[in-house]
């Protein structure tokens, strides 16, 4: 060194130990729970999610799947809702209404791939979604759906399934439980 420099110890010791305190505070090993993103509305892809979420749960970690968009399709379970513009109509009649109208991201073949993958599910005892979800629920899964999501697709709370843990909440409710979670996933 030229001697041009002076290096402030003490402070730069303080900035040292604050950065190692944010650092432990926001490790893994620290934080716990999954958080899960079901984006998707294809059967393949939420019996995955639940199938992560029901083993993550049973495990006792605490469990949130954040259904947003096309993920909200496997919430319906109930009749349309009166009141919905005619764009909203439009919607309700081009989503599958729930988790036995969902179809297969790949192969679905107008419904005879959908029909095969259920077949072989309950041929080799694997649970379907409706089974997963009832799993979720005993397991204290919490379910969140996405406010923004329902309000631009059209989706009233009235149409969604009946389960325990659900809760109607913004992405910012999401984003403060996967940042406090050791793992998140977005399927």
């Amino acid at each position: 060194m030229d001697g041009s420099t002076t290096v402030d110890w003490q402070r730069l010791e303080e900035r040292v130990a604050s950065l190692e305190e944010r650092s432990s505070a926001g490790n893994a090993s620290t934080r716990e729970g999954v958080s899960l993103v079901v984006f998707s509305g294809d059967l393949d892809r939420v019996l995955a999610s639940l199938n992560i979420a029901t083993a993550s749960a049973a495990t006792g970690t605490p469990t949130s799947v954040f259904f947003t968009f096309w993920g909200i399709t496997a919430l319906l379970d109930r009749g349309r809702a009166p009141g919905k513009s005619i764009v909203e109509r439009c919607f309700g009649r081009l989503l599958p209404r729930g988790a036995r109208k969902l179809k297969l991201s790949r192969l679905d073949m107008g419904g005879v791939g959908r029909k095969l993958m259920l077949s072989e599910l309950r041929r080799k005892g694997a649970p379907g979604v409706e089974q997963l979800m009832s799993m979720c629920a005993e397991l204290g899964v919490t379910f969140r759906v996405c406010e923004q999501s329902m309000t631009i697709m059209g989706i009233r709370s009235e149409e969604l399934r009946d389960y325990p843990n659900l809760e109607i909440c913004g992405a910012a409710t999401f984003v403060e439980s996967a940042t406090s979670s050791a793992s998140s996933l977005f399927i």
